[in-house]
């Protein structure tokens, strides 16, 4: 109604003014599971869509401890030396019980949290597999429309399914540690079949000799499989946050691999797989948050839970009843 049309015009006004409390309020209302707040997070998604501002978008994937945080924020206060406008969007582990994260990422990233040129925004995972929030993808669009041109996305680090932020990111970084086996246990073709490049962290000290070991490794490992579809070789390369080792080299293979695919073609196509990608998440998601918008679905699935607990029916019975009654209801 005209209502949302003008709230949404304000909102998504103060978002390009680089009013970063605006951002942080429309973020949340993309979050919100209130029914109320739908139809105007979706007003507010579709303006900032038809900003035509882009970002580069660099997702940093990897097991817990392998100093992702530390990285992003060392990266992120060279990119604004840099003269650019940073965003750091991280997933935070949530309990799939209570819904609770440690959203702790601002505390761990002191220097670049002040500094005016950055916008810092902890989400909680919501159990999402992979570890990226349900609603990173429209997160990022915020971002693109309050002017920020790089977007770095942290994720948990939860497994292979850590992959998903393939279909939110352009570059895809799998950090790796040594000492903890990660050499062969990072070597699994879910996470490693889309990284970009792979980032041997904490190459200092003591550590530097197994770094460079683990890059061979990583190295051998990566000649195993097939050929990427953007064509482009996926790079190896130590790097020391503490020592500021390897940081300039870093940011170089994204802008390599940007002008090598956007050249090719690569990159635009990949883009416009990922927004097909996401219409179809979205889709699924639509579907369950509107079921649990629903008294009546929800006693329905509750009884049904307890069939399917009690070995009476199959789950895929059980869900397509759930469906089946979702699809009766009167959604106007």
């Amino acid at each position: 109604n005209a209502d949302h049309d003008s709230a949404a015009e304000q909102i998504v006004q103060d978002i390009r003014s680089g009013d970063r409390s605006a951002l942080a309020r429309a973020i949340t209302l993309v979050e919100s599971k209130a029914e109320r707040h739908r139809l105007l997070a979706e007003k507010v998604l579709d303006q900032c869509a038809r900003t035509g501002r882009e970002s580069v978008r660099v997702g940093f994937s990897g097991v817990p401890g392998a100093g992702k945080s530390t990285l992003i924020e060392k990266l992120g206060m060279r990119l604004i030396g840099d003269g650019h406008r940073v965003a750091v969007l991280a997933v935070d582990p949530s309990s799939t019980r209570s819904g609770g994260s440690i959203l702790g990422d601002k505390t761990r990233m002191e220097d670049l949290s002040r500094e005016t040129n950055a916008f810092i925004r902890p989400s909680p995972s919501q159990g999402s597999l992979g570890g990226v929030a349900t609603r990173t993808r429209e997160a990022i669009s915020l971002c693109e429309a309050a002017g920020y041109d790089i977007v770095l996305i942290e994720t948990v680090g939860v497994g292979q399914s850590e992959a998903e932020v393939a279909h939110l990111a352009d570059f895809v970084f799998l950090l790796a540690v040594t000492g903890a086996g990660d050499e062969l246990q990072g070597i699994k073709r879910g996470v490693i079949e889309y990284a970009d490049a792979v980032l041997v962290t904490k190459a200092d000290g003591d550590n530097e000799s197994a770094a460079r070991i683990a890059v061979q490794t990583y190295e051998a490992a990566l000649q195993l499989f097939r050929d990427r579809d953007s064509g482009w070789s996926p790079r190896i390369l130590a790097v020391s946050a503490l020592e500021d080792r390897g940081l300039n080299t870093l940011w170089s293979i994204v802008s390599d691999y940007r002008a090598a695919t956007k050249t090719s073609g690569y990159w635009d196509e990949n883009r416009s797989n990922q927004s097909v990608y996401w219409l179809h998440a979205s889709l699924i998601t639509e579907i369950q948050e509107s079921i649990s918008a629903s008294a009546e679905i929800r006693e329905g699935l509750a009884r049904l839970e307890d069939r399917v607990r009690n070995g009476l029916i199959s789950p895929r019975s059980a869900a397509a009843a759930i469906l089946k009654s979702f699809l009766k209801l009167d959604h106007s």
